[in-house]
């Protein structure tokens, strides 16, 4: 259920993104160490470790050797986020744009339970979409003229790919017409668009 949290989180703005000990690992914190108890929280006063990273740290292997099956997932999850924001520059010195003030009304997107925005510099354009909803969507955005104007594309269809899956699509950023994309339950979409590569409509 972490995924559109880490996304926002991680893609929203330049700011570096913090994780806690053990957050990486799902780390639920349940020793009770030190004077603080059973709280679901790790300590930074007391020598201790937690399971889940004494688990990795796996006498000095650093590896994935103990981890459980949904352990090891989610740190590759968290590996792939994190990563975009080093590797895509729209995340790491672009602009925001946030497109919920013209979706409130839209029928086909959700803003109780959906949330998207664009990310992008220059050359590069991200669009971020996720859905914190229990179950899977198609999701139809609008994108405003005055976003088009701010990144200086005109309305177009161009080639995309979705970066946390690789998949690849031809995407709509037009005035007119609706970007749409599907977004699993709990899950997030990172569509970058090659604007170099148009096909105008």
């Amino acid at each position: 259920r972490v995924l559109p949290s880490l996304v926002v989180s991680a893609t929203m703005s330049r700011a570096p993104m913090m994780i806690y000990f053990g957050q990486e690992l799902g780390e639920r914190a349940l020793d009770a160490e030190g004077f603080s108890g059973r709280d679901g929280r790790t300590t930074i006063f007391d020598y201790w470790s937690v399971p889940s990273v004494r688990a990795w740290y796996n006498e000095g292997k650093c590896n994935t050797e103990k981890l459980t099956p949904e352990q090891c997932s989610l740190r590759e999850m968290y590996k792939k986020v994190l990563t975009l924001c080093n590797s895509e520059q729209a995340i790491a010195q672009g602009q925001f744009f946030d497109l919920m003030y013209v979706n409130f009304e839209n029928a086909e997107f959700d803003p109780h339970s959906n949330y998207a925005y664009l990310r992008y510099t220059k050359d590069e354009i991200l669009l971020v979409v996720v859905n914190f909803a229990m179950h899977s969507c198609d999701i139809a955005i609008n994108i405003p003229q005055l976003a088009l104007d701010m990144m200086e594309i005109d309305s177009a269809t161009y080639e995309a790919t979705e970066l946390l899956s690789g998949m690849t699509d031809k995407k709509h950023l037009h005035r007119a017409i609706p970007f749409r994309t599907s977004v699993e339950a709990k899950g997030a979409v990172i569509w970058k668009i090659n604007v170099s590569k148009k096909n105008i409509k």
